[in-house]
């Protein structure tokens, strides 16, 4: 899987219509169609239904759109990452603090910040409950307990 395909797919979705994706993507039709077609033969089922002017997502493809738009989020983050890979240290650390390890680490967050200022902290305090919550949903970079 491709993940210019799976651009296309997003493209189809929202114009609900093959015709109107391809003009938009600026490719041919026929191209645009033979790139959904292998997408779904590499999925195993019908991502659409095919309506004489119009396509609708079929529950396959209502359940791909949410993967999609996970993929195409993640690809534009891993270009825009790379295009200022040369550069010093940037991005955002999310950190997840019990209030009792607040003050063990401030001086080094302080120290972090003035050393890298292109991070930026995104500082949560929260009871266990909650980090915990957050690092099994991915939402922090790093939990501290004290």
């Amino acid at each position: 899987m491709e993940f210019r395909t799976v651009a296309y797919f997003l493209e189809v979705a929202q114009k609900k219509s093959f015709t109107k994706a391809a003009q938009s993507l600026h490719i041919s039709q026929p191209a645009l169609s033979k790139q959904i077609r292998l997408l779904e033969e590499e999925l195993g089922c019908e991502l659409f239904e095919r309506k004489p002017r119009s396509v609708v997502l079929t529950d396959r493809g209502k359940a791909f759109l949410v993967w999609a738009k996970k993929i195409n989020a993640m690809t534009e983050n891993v270009l825009e990452e790379f295009q200022h890979y040369d550069e010093e240290l940037h991005g955002v650390l999310r950190l997840g603090l019990a209030e009792q390890a607040l003050s063990f680490f401030e001086p080094p967050l302080q120290n972090f910040m003035s050393r890298y200022p292109k991070v930026q902290i995104e500082l949560l305090t929260l009871p266990y409950a909650g980090i915990h919550a957050r690092m099994r949903a991915d939402k922090l970079s790093f939990a501290a307990f004290v």
